[in-house]
């Protein structure tokens, strides 16, 4: 859960550890797998104490802690902070021996197993300019098709004027219409943002892999009233099938020659 503003998989470590160590063993089982690692940020001490105690008595899960860095949950990040190797953009963690699950499909094993439950909720985060605080306010197995728009009403409504209402996380959401949007397998939470600061400059736009694409800057850049003069790749971006894969997520490289390239179009 590397979002900023995600928070619903460390309240599930917190307050339900016993969810993901059972989702563990069930998965080691089905793959053969005889280790298994918790990824977790250094930084999420309670979720870290909990979980250590309930592991206490085994052996062959361990709890690895990363830095606090963003994109440190992708899997391919996961595997290099865990195992000290890259795999390449074009790679999937089979290649590495490796299955990756995060922790709320873990939990979901541990429901269709004991309990024959498919997924038909999704955990999720309501955070923002919302009346009852900014949050992160966590919702736990809520129904599927359950609307956004009831749930930030949970949250005592938007708190005044807003820019946009995200589905997901704030690098890789997507704003949606709030009378239009509901809860779906793939939703992580929903973000009500501040109201976009007006700019009516020149902008350049430098794409990455690990954050919004070409379309959503433009979108962006559009909102702020913004004219876009130039636009640019990140040096570590690789296209796969079509879409943006960073060579190494998590450890971005220096960017001056591609922002000396954005004012040189003339990007302010």
């Amino acid at each position: 859960e590397c979002e900023p503003t995600l928070h619903h998989n460390v309240y599930l470590a917190e307050n339900h550890p016993e969810l993901i160590i059972k989702g563990i063993k069930y998965a080691m089982k089905a793959t053969n797998a005889k280790k298994a690692y918790i990824g977790i940020k250094g930084k999420r001490k309670k979720a870290i104490e909990v979980l250590r105690e309930h592991l206490k008595n085994e052996k062959n899960i361990q709890i690895k802690e990363v830095i606090d860095i963003y994109p440190s949950g992708e899997e391919r990040a996961l595997i290099h902070s865990i195992f000290g190797e890259w795999l390449a953009p074009t790679q999937i963690p089979i290649e590495a021996n490796c299955v990756v699950l995060n922790a709320e499909t873990l939990a979901n094993i541990t429901r269709a197993v004991e309990d024959r439950k498919p997924v038909i909720d999704k955990d999720i985060t309501i955070m923002g300019k919302l009346k009852k605080g900014i949050g992160p306010h966590v919702f736990l197995q809520e129904p599927i098709g359950k609307s956004m728009k009831d749930m930030i009403e949970i949250c005592g409504g938007i708190d005044g004027e807003y820019g946009e209402i995200i589905i997901g996380g704030p690098h890789t959401g997507l704003p949606e219409d709030i009378d239009q949007s509901v809860i779906t397998k793939v939703s992580g939470g929903a973000v009500v943002t501040m109201e976009l600061p007006e700019y009516k400059g020149p902008v350049g736009l430098l794409v990455c892999a690990c954050a919004g694409d070409e379309d959503r800057l433009k979108d962006i850049a559009s909102k702020m009233r913004a004219e876009v003069v130039a636009i640019t790749k990140c040096k570590n971006v690789v296209e796969v099938k079509g879409t943006y894969k960073c060579k190494t997520p998590g450890k971005c490289p220096g960017q001056a020659g591609a922002v000396m390239y954005l004012k040189s179009k003339g990007a302010k």
